[in-house]
């Protein structure tokens, strides 16, 4: 049953996980700039990043169980799905909060300037792995490897 489940699941999360990096960074990330003032678009971002790294590190969860569960799935998948939820930890942990207080900060602007790069690598390293194994996944149930 269990293996069932993961086998519909798996590719749902890692479509939230790829829609969801998608929308933020192309779509909501640099509409809200453009919209609101800058001080009320980081206040929203920075709400929305919590909900967004949480949802994410569910996801990665998600993929390393089904990893583990349903056999030859990538045993190269559970380490790359395990380094997203460990970037997806750090983004909720660390990046959001340390983002959100130098910010408030005026004379930090090369350091949020540093952790925003650095949030942005994580995002382009996240798609392009949850594509990998979206389609990994992808290849392993029509080769009947799962």
């Amino acid at each position: 049953m269990l293996k069932t489940t993961l086998r519909y699941i798996t590719p749902m999360a890692l479509s939230y996980w790829i829609g969801s990096i998608m929308f933020f960074s192309f779509v909501f990330a640099p509409r809200v700039f453009s919209v609101l003032e800058k001080s009320d678009a980081a206040r929203l971002q920075n709400a929305l990043f919590y909900p967004y790294y949480f949802s994410l590190c569910v996801c990665a969860a998600l993929v390393i169980l089904a990893c583990f569960q349903l056999g030859r799935f990538m045993k190269f998948g559970a380490g790359l799905a395990f380094l997203n939820l460990a970037g997806f930890l750090l983004g909720y942990f660390y990046l959001t909060p340390t983002i959100n207080t130098l910010f408030l900060s005026s004379d930090s602007a090369e350091h949020m300037k540093l952790l925003h790069q650095g949030s942005i690598l994580l995002s382009l390293f996240s798609l392009v792995s949850g594509i990998f194994l979206l389609f990994s996944y992808l290849k392993s149930i029509r080769s009947n490897e799962i």
